[in-house]
């Protein structure tokens, strides 16, 4: 057996060090492009495999990416172009492609993000589950040639196409995908930088540049488990070794997720609303937090930089929560209230795992009786619903637009669940700021929505989560521009 190939069976690299970047994700238990994946990984991971489709800077304004050029009517209507661009299969990326991925997840049920960002459209409310895909099918998606599509809004939105700068929506070919639209026949297929020469095999999926003419590293290599190599880049669920001790630290300008208790709407713990005050008043969100360099205290759902934030203060008062849990009928306190903790494997996620002893100590004071379980899942099964009181997890901040982190919680998303909004205010204030014609009405119905929220603890924010990589001095000259500012641009990095 030659030496490469002995190579791969080992999980080792099988590329030149001079041009490998390699990357160490953490420990995980499947790829790196997997749904399930911590955000800072898939964020870093999907815009060089398959590419942005419009780009926007950290002021927000947007460029042109697989989409060339784009028109609004100031109404309802937008018109995109795309560029001359090819999938990674060699097939030219045409506007059937954009509209289907854009429906795709309103079509399936495996967990995306997809109804998260593109309900504003026209029509899609109409489709369902399992249906297959047909070009038209959705009455605000009309094709006008190979390059053109219309986009029909149900309300003027003139901050719409954001959500095509976002990195976690990809554009996508139907035929490599199975009839979910969402498992890949085979491996990924995109239209970004780098396109994929091995899978995920021993642990590693190995990334190759496109562009031959291109300075980037010609290969980067994503690592789930850790192999006797020298990384050029660790995530920040790794904890350096020695040899790693003089990395540097490097942490998003912004953060990238914010860590909350949400409450399952079907399950009796979830619709009591002294429950959930006496769980919001319990934490100590400033002390919780600790000497961690990742995270920092939250107190609202809308962090900064966002606008239409509160500024609230810490709502830590253990005397009021022990009052609102007094409230509470005796049942609340004969078992075990179980929290699920969202992570990728069966382990609670590194990056909180000290603060979950101090958040149950916490609760715990209330006289109530608390217990930790990891989960897997991201979207609520009734299983999950019936057997845990609360969802301990990160949604993704989206500074794209403030309201579609609010939408993530609306009656049409697959998080709808977690949020026991049994009066209605939530969703009726959410959409009054769906319908909002100006960005200043917009931000004045967020306050109001996040106002709802806390008055009814229907979410309780705990951390604001920022990604931190570790880059090595030795083999890393510099990052390149980072004009992003919550993800890495792997493209970017040039290496000593």
């Amino acid at each position: 057996m030659n030496l490469p190939g002995m190579l791969s069976i080992l999980g080792l690299s099988t590329f030149s060090m001079n041009n490998t970047l390699k990357v160490y994700v953490g420990n995980e238990k499947i790829a790196p492009y997997e749904f399930k994946i911590s955000t800072g990984v898939l964020g870093a991971i999907n815009p060089i495999l398959y590419g942005y489709a419009l780009k926007a800077n950290e002021i927000q304004e947007i460029f042109p990416g697989l989409i060339e050029k784009w028109n609004f009517d100031f109404q309802d209507t937008y018109t995109l172009t795309l560029g001359n661009n090819k999938f990674h299969n060699g097939r030219e990326i045409n506007s059937k492609d954009v509209e289907f991925s854009i429906i795709r997840g309103f079509l399936s049920n495996s967990p995306n993000y997809n109804k998260i960002h593109f309900s504003d459209i026209a029509g899609v409310e109409k489709l369902k589950i399992g249906q297959k895909f047909t070009s038209g099918m959705a009455d605000g998606i009309k094709v006008i040639d190979n390059k053109t599509l219309k986009i029909k809004l149900k309300n003027k939105n003139p901050i719409f196409l954001l959500n095509f700068t976002i990195p976690f929506v990809p554009i996508v070919p139907i035929e490599e995908l199975r009839d979910d639209y969402f498992t890949w026949k085979s491996k990924p297929v995109g239209a970004g930088p780098y396109k994929i020469t091995q899978d995920f095999r021993n642990d590693i999926v190995v990334l190759e540049r496109v562009d031959s003419s291109s300075s980037s590293p010609k290969f980067i290599e994503f690592h789930t488990q850790r192999k006797e190599v020298d990384y050029d880049i660790l995530f920040d669920n790794v904890l350096s070794i020695e040899k790693e001790s003089n990395f540097k630290n490097n942490i998003s300008k912004h953060p990238t997720d914010i860590t909350s208790m949400f409450f399952y709407k079907q399950n009796e713990y979830g619709k009591n609303f002294n429950f959930r005050k006496a769980v919001y008043h319990a934490i100590d969100r400033d002390a919780a937090v600790g000497n961690s360099i990742v995270l920092k205290p939250a107190y609202e759902m809308m962090v900064r930089p966002y606008p239409g934030r509160l500024n609230t203060s810490n709502p830590y008062n253990p005397d009021l929560a022990k009052e609102f849990a007094n409230k509470l009928p005796k049942s609340f306190f004969e078992n075990d209230i179980l929290i699920g903790v969202y992570s990728a494997n069966d382990e609670f996620p590194p990056v909180i795992k000290k603060q979950l002893e101090f958040i149950k100590a916490n609760l715990d004071k209330t006289g109530l009786k608390f217990k930790f379980e990891p989960i897997q899942e991201k979207f609520p099964t009734e299983e999950i619903m019936k057997k845990y009181a609360i969802k301990l997890w990160s949604k993704v901040v989206d500074l794209a637009d403030p309201s579609i982190s609010y939408g993530a919680m609306s009656d049409s998303s697959p998080y709808s669940n977690e949020m026991p909004d049994s009066n209605k205010k939530f969703e009726n204030t959410y959409q009054n700021a769906i319908k909002a014609t100006s960005f200043e009405a917009r931000l004045k119905a967020i306050e109001l929505i996040s106002k709802a929220i806390e008055t009814d603890a229907l979410i309780v924010p705990i951390f604001q989560r920022y990604v931190l990589f570790r880059t090595n001095p030795k083999t890393i000259k510099s990052l390149g521009d980072q004009s992003k500012p919550l993800f890495i641009d792997l493209s970017l990095v040039e290496m000593q």
